[in-house]
């Protein structure tokens, strides 16, 4: 005999999807943290300084 592992995967999806929905998972021991100045750098527009210092290089080139 096999085991059920089709119900169980259910099961166990079934109590993670409450989890989460609860707000019960994650909780903060099981989260990664990030420093505040390091998510405002991510939030902001791109910098495109790398493209004009690109030109730039290229001109010379030429």
């Amino acid at each position: 005999q096999y085991a059920g592992l089709a119900d169980d995967a259910v099961d166990a999806l079934e109590r993670f999807f409450a989890d989460v929905e609860s707000g019960a998972f994650p909780a903060d021991e099981e989260t990664y943290h990030m420093p505040e100045e390091t998510a405002r750098s991510l939030m902001a527009p791109p910098s495109t300084e790398w493209a004009d210092d690109l030109r730039a290089d290229e001109a010379m080139e030429r």
